[in-house]
């Protein structure tokens, strides 16, 4: 059995995590998490942020690690799919190949389960699942997240990061990329950055 899916969406689960992309992906217009609704940029992107939070809980400490900085890189995205595949592989989940979309810059997966026993199928693809949420889910809504953003968005999220941190004491000249040495003060300043794109630049 091959099943192929989306970045960010699980074989069979498609439904809320499709939401969340398609929130991301149409970021210039308004979206709430509920599927209807308006709100601002800076509440779309706070609902973006939260779901990030809320899916590193299952994440493993390497996906954990590579979202330290709030911020992930294309190395670091295809080292968690190289993990993904590790992960579906010795769960003996099947086969697992992941494409890149450069024109996009989206993920795809294709799962063959190597096997037309549904019970098994089954199995398989809740391990595919699994390893997915362990891997993959967090880097993935924060790389789409990254994208979603327009260039002024980012330099003002930029701006505001190292405003904020500097006033926090921190030396960084340049976010992301700055070393900052306080995680707490940095979530808390990104939390305050993001609420600050819902208003004019």
């Amino acid at each position: 059995m091959t099943r192929s899916a989306p970045a960010g969406a699980t074989p069979g689960r498609w439904g809320a995590a499709a939401s969340l992309l398609v929130c991301l992906a149409l970021l210039g217009a308004s979206c709430a998490a509920s599927g209807g609704g308006q709100g601002s940029d800076g509440d779309e992107l706070r609902q973006a942020r939260q779901f990030v939070e809320e899916a590193l809980a299952g994440s493993s400490p390497e996906a954990v690690a590579a979202l330290g900085d709030g911020f992930v890189t294309r190395a670091e995205l295809e080292a968690g799919a190289a993990r993904f595949r590790s992960c579906v592989s010795e769960a003996g989940a099947g086969e697992l190949a992941v494409t890149f979309d450069e024109t996009t810059a989206e993920l795809g997966y294709d799962l063959d389960t190597g096997t037309s026993d549904a019970e098994v199928a089954e199995q398989r693809l809740a391990a595919f699942d699994a390893c997915h949420q362990r891997e993959m889910l967090a880097l993935e809504a924060q790389w789409d997240l990254q994208h979603a953003m327009s260039p002024d968005q980012k330099r003002r999220l930029g701006e505001a990061m190292v405003a904020c941190l500097q006033a926090g004491g921190e030396t960084v000249t340049d976010w992301p990329g700055g070393e900052v040495t306080d995680a707490a003060l940095e979530s808390r300043c990104y939390d305050e950055a993001v609420a600050g794109l819902g208003s004019a630049g």
